[in-house]
Protein backbone atom coordinates (compact mmCIF):
# COMPACT_ATOMS: atom_id res chain seq x y z
CA UNK A 1 0.00 0.00 0.00
CA UNK A 2 1.39 3.33 -1.03
CA UNK A 3 -0.37 6.66 -0.74
CA UNK A 4 -1.02 9.80 -2.70
CA UNK A 5 1.38 11.34 -0.21
CA UNK A 6 4.11 9.68 -2.28
CA UNK A 7 3.57 12.51 -4.77
CA UNK A 8 1.51 15.12 -2.90
CA UNK A 9 2.26 16.71 0.45
CA UNK A 10 -0.13 16.41 3.38
CA UNK A 11 0.57 18.66 6.35
CA UNK A 12 2.80 17.51 9.17
CA UNK A 13 3.40 13.99 7.87
CA UNK A 14 6.78 14.22 6.18
CA UNK A 15 8.03 10.87 7.48
CA UNK A 16 4.88 9.09 6.35
CA UNK A 17 5.00 10.73 2.92
CA UNK A 18 8.69 9.90 2.52
CA UNK A 19 8.09 6.25 3.40
CA UNK A 20 5.22 6.02 0.93
CA UNK A 21 7.38 7.72 -1.72
CA UNK A 22 10.00 5.06 -1.09
CA UNK A 23 7.42 2.31 -1.56
CA UNK A 24 6.23 3.87 -4.82
CA UNK A 25 9.82 4.02 -6.11
CA UNK A 26 10.49 0.46 -4.98
CA UNK A 27 7.36 -0.72 -6.79
CA UNK A 28 8.53 0.88 -10.04
CA UNK A 29 12.05 -0.48 -9.65
CA UNK A 30 10.98 -4.04 -8.84
CA UNK A 31 8.39 -3.99 -11.59
CA UNK A 32 11.11 -3.25 -14.12
CA UNK A 33 13.58 -5.70 -12.57
CA UNK A 34 11.16 -8.63 -12.32
CA UNK A 35 9.19 -8.14 -15.55
CA UNK A 36 11.58 -10.28 -17.65
CA UNK A 37 10.83 -13.18 -15.30
CA UNK A 38 7.06 -12.71 -15.72
CA UNK A 39 6.58 -11.27 -12.25
CA UNK A 40 4.25 -8.29 -11.87
CA UNK A 41 4.84 -5.77 -9.11
CA UNK A 42 2.03 -3.38 -8.23
CA UNK A 43 0.93 -1.18 -5.40
CA UNK A 44 -2.41 0.27 -4.38
CA UNK A 45 -2.35 4.04 -3.94
CA UNK A 46 -5.50 5.30 -2.23
CA UNK A 47 -6.39 8.87 -1.58
CA UNK A 48 -7.73 10.02 1.79
CA UNK A 49 -9.22 7.14 3.76
CA UNK A 50 -10.28 7.94 7.33
CA UNK A 51 -8.24 5.81 9.77
CA UNK A 52 -7.04 6.07 13.36
CA UNK A 53 -3.86 7.72 12.03
CA UNK A 54 -5.77 10.66 10.51
CA UNK A 55 -8.89 10.69 12.70
CA UNK A 56 -8.32 14.35 13.60
CA UNK A 57 -8.66 15.26 9.91
CA UNK A 58 -11.67 12.99 9.35
CA UNK A 59 -13.47 14.62 12.29
CA UNK A 60 -12.99 18.09 10.82
CA UNK A 61 -15.90 18.53 8.37
CA UNK A 62 -14.16 21.31 6.44
CA UNK A 63 -10.87 19.42 5.94
CA UNK A 64 -12.67 16.16 5.20
CA UNK A 65 -14.81 17.88 2.57
CA UNK A 66 -11.70 19.48 1.03
CA UNK A 67 -10.13 16.02 0.69
CA UNK A 68 -13.28 14.65 -0.92
CA UNK A 69 -13.42 17.58 -3.36
CA UNK A 70 -9.99 16.56 -4.74
CA UNK A 71 -11.34 13.21 -5.94
CA UNK A 72 -13.13 12.22 -9.13
CA UNK A 73 -15.89 10.53 -7.10
CA UNK A 74 -16.41 13.51 -4.81
CA UNK A 75 -16.00 11.42 -1.66
CA UNK A 76 -13.28 10.07 0.56
CA UNK A 77 -12.36 6.41 0.38
CA UNK A 78 -13.14 3.55 2.70
CA UNK A 79 -11.11 0.39 3.29
CA UNK A 80 -13.79 -1.62 1.50
CA UNK A 81 -13.05 0.32 -1.70
CA UNK A 82 -9.69 -1.43 -1.94
CA UNK A 83 -10.57 -4.99 -0.94
CA UNK A 84 -11.26 -6.17 -4.49
CA UNK A 85 -8.04 -4.82 -5.98
CA UNK A 86 -6.00 -6.20 -3.07
CA UNK A 87 -7.46 -9.69 -3.55
CA UNK A 88 -6.95 -9.47 -7.31
CA UNK A 89 -3.31 -8.40 -6.99
CA UNK A 90 -2.64 -11.14 -4.44
CA UNK A 91 -4.14 -13.84 -6.67
CA UNK A 92 -2.17 -16.14 -8.91
CA UNK A 93 -2.00 -15.96 -12.70
CA UNK A 94 -5.10 -16.86 -14.67
CA UNK A 95 -5.07 -20.27 -16.26
CA UNK A 96 -6.75 -21.21 -19.51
Amino acid sequence: MTSQQAARAFGNSGGYGASKGGLAALTRSQSEAWAPSGVCCNSVCPGFVPTRLNAHVARDPERSAAMAARTMTGRNGSPEDFAGVAVFLASGPATT
